[in-house]
This record gives C-alpha cells, sequence and structure tokens, in this order.
C-alpha cells in the first residue's frame, strides 16, 4: 500500500493527539477539544451554528 504524504500527516496528527489526551480524564479530553474548537472558530471567524434538534 502507498500511503501518500497527506495520509501520513494526518496519521501524525492522530498520533499527537492521542499522546496529549491518552491520560487525560474525560472530562479533561472534552475541555481540551473545546478550548481547540473555540480557538479554531475565533481565527477563522466561523460564526456559530446551533443545531436543531428534535424533541
Amino acid at each position: 500500500m502507498n500511503e501518500s504524504k497527506r495520509l501520513k500527516q494526518v496519521w501524525k496528527w492522530k498520533e499527537e493527539v492521542y499522546q496529549k489526551t491518552k491520560n487525560m480524564t474525560r472530562d479533561e479530553r472534552i475541555r481540551y477539544f473545546n478550548d481547540g474548537l473555540k480557538d479554531f472558530v475565533k481565527k477563522t471567524g466561523i460564526k456559530k451554528i446551533t443545531e436543531k434538534r428534535a424533541a
């Protein structure tokens, strides 16, 4: 199988995230990803989209 450079980059990112979060509690992981998402939204200027959920 011939992996592309892009796919190898994704695997590298995935491993880095795993190493950072492997010893975190569930709540710490949720906070980690929420904080990262907030930072991404702030940097990119994406407006928050609220999802309407069915009852």
